[in-house]
């Protein structure tokens, strides 16, 4: 439970890091060479994903599925922390990492939100000092990945759904949020403080 009656919510992708983070993690894990052949293989997906045949939740599990399906737990939580350190903390975005520091000085409870997977943004929340960590998380059996995804991607009204299983007195807190796409509307909503693509300045919520 928070620990502070002031929660500060964090969403990853283009908000605390300065771009998408998923294939930069499936590129590591892969080797260029793999990654590229399977990369071409999964262009129709990807094109099916942009016509809007495939949903958000469809299109990653699938993915995931392409790129991860057979390979170890403990060998991806290697590459995994790997990629926190040659990768994600070298990207955070300074305005972002100023913000979250300023929220940690005050003794708030720090929170990441993001669709990406657990199995990266564990390491690298625990590293910045994130009270709380929620993402995507991926499904194994006997320590061998599946490549599907267990409930559903964290993203939109997931998040948000998993942030009150978290959190269910969240109406209770005072709660700043920062995002930057449809995919963090619900809590940018939710929010006292919803920062929209900024982090400094008056709040600026969603653009309903």
């Amino acid at each position: 439970m928070p620990s502070s009656k002031t929660i500060a919510i964090f969403d990853f992708d283009h908000t605390l890091l300065k771009g998408d983070s998923l294939i930069p993690f499936l590129k590591l894990h892969s080797g260029i060479y793999v990654f590229i052949v399977k990369l071409v293989l999964f262009l129709p997906y990807f094109l099916l994903y942009f016509l809007r045949v495939l949903d958000n939740h469809s299109a990653k599990s699938m993915l995931l599925k392409f790129f991860l399906f057979g390979s170890s737990l403990s060998d991806i939580s290697i590459v995994a922390e790997k990629f926190c350190y040659s990768y994600l903390l070298k990207n955070l975005k300074q305005d972002a990492l100023d913000k979250l520091l300023w929220h940690k000085a005050r003794e708030h409870t720090l929170i990441l939100v993001s669709a990406s997977p657990e199995i990266y943004l564990t390491p690298f929340g625990k590293n910045l000092g994130f009270d709380h960590i929620i993402g995507t998380q991926l499904a194994s059996k006997e320590g061998i990945m599946i490549g599907s995804i267990i409930g559903k991607n964290c993203y939109g009204a997931e998040k948000l759904r998993r942030l009150q299983l978290l959190v269910p007195d969240l109406e209770e807190y005072i709660l700043f949020a920062y995002g930057d796409s449809k995919g963090d509307k619900e809590i940018l909503l939710t929010a006292h403080h919803p920062y929209y693509r900024k982090f400094q300045g008056n709040p600026r919520p969603y653009p309903v």
